[in-house]
């Protein structure tokens, strides 16, 4: 399966897991439960038939961390974009598209060391889609006050676009602003 099939498939098993169902398997295998006369054929289909009903997205999220870096890098996909559909920040840690995660090659990472992070390292890093300050420090590795004077040069040199408090925040606590780059 290509990068995009595997993104695709595990954001509709998030979105509905019952969307990943076949349908037509358990159609089948439901016949065959109705069908089995010995108890323990029929014990077998209905275990079959159970498996076949339960999904299990794991598949699909080992495909989505192994490819999702990749792939949204080429199509100037944002983590925070994936976070709008649902995308839990554990899941995109483990794909290294927010800091944090696991390396593509042991002692490395997907995100500068804290410490060695310029302002331009950070602009350099600075999602495609919209973002929080909170983001672009996972996303960069960057101290909060380097993001936070990195995104004041941005806004000062016109690049980078304010867009006020996110409107979906639900928790507790004031909303963060979002940003876009311009």
């Amino acid at each position: 399966m290509d990068a995009e099939g595997a993104v695709r498939l595990y954001l509709l098993a998030l979105e509905d897991p019952a969307k990943m169902r076949d349908e037509a398997k358990i159609k089948k295998l439901q016949a065959s439960v109705d069908a089995a006369k010995d108890p323990i054929d029929k014990l077998k289909a209905i275990g079959e038939l159970e498996r076949a009903q339960a999904v299990d997205i794991s598949t699909f999220r080992a495909d989505f961390i192994r490819v999702a870096r990749s792939w949204a890098e080429a199509n100037g996909v944002s983590a925070a974009a994936f976070q709008a559909l649902g995308v839990p920040a554990e899941d995109l840690r483990a794909a290294g598209l927010i800091g944090g995660g696991r390396s593509r090659a042991r002692g490395t990472s997907s995100a500068p060391r804290k410490g060695r992070v310029t302002i331009e390292d950070i602009k350099g890093r600075t999602p495609s889609g919209t973002f929080t300050v909170k983001q672009l420090e996972e996303a960069s590795g960057g101290s909060p006050g380097t993001v936070r004077k990195a995104i004041a040069d941005m806004l000062a040199s016109g690049s980078l676009k304010d867009l006020g408090a996110d409107p979906n925040h639900a928790s507790r606590g004031k909303a963060p602003t979002l940003y876009q780059r311009a």
